[in-house]
Order: structure tokens, then sequence, then C-alpha cells
């Protein structure tokens, strides 16, 4: 679960699961991610990974983290979706 003070949605509580190993499910507000919204995805720690989204709709985000050597790994990721149009 996100901590509430980096968890930000118009309509719910932003809530995450793993799936699997490097893999996680995100619950954000169907609003935000079925209206053209683009996801960012962003590992941060101390160990160097990669991650990316796999697919979103109807709400739900799901990400993949992977090591140097691109096996499954967990991490802590930020998820960023903007709506709205590019200038």
């Amino acid at each position: 679960m996100p901590r509430a003070q980096y968890a930000r949605s118009p309509d719910r509580e932003i809530q995450v699961a793993r799936t699997s190993p490097g893999r996680y499910s995100v619950n954000l507000s169907p609003s935000v991610v079925t209206t053209g919204a683009t996801i960012q995805v962003t590992p941060y720690g101390a160990v160097p990974r990669r991650c990316g989204v796999l697919s979103w709709g109807g709400g739900r985000a799901n990400v993949q983290c992977v090591n140097m050597s691109g096996q499954p790994a967990d991490t802590p990721f930020t998820l960023l979706a903007v709506k709205g149009r590019w200038l």
C-alpha cells in the first residue's frame, strides 16, 4: 500500500498489489486511466532497476520491474498518471 502522503487520486484511495516477483497491479481512479492519461513509472532506491507499464485501463495499471539483467525484481517505484494535451 502506498504511503498516504504520496498517494493522490481524485476519486479514491490508490491501492497497489504485488502479483508476482517484479509485477504490480495499481488500482487508480477509473476516470484517470480510461480517459487518455499518460502513465509514467520510475523505480527508485539504491539498487538499479527498470520499470514499465505493461497495460492500463479500467482504473488499473499493470507494472513490471526488472533488474539490469532483465530478470523480474521487486522495487519501490513512483507512478504518475497525467491527463491533458502536450503543447
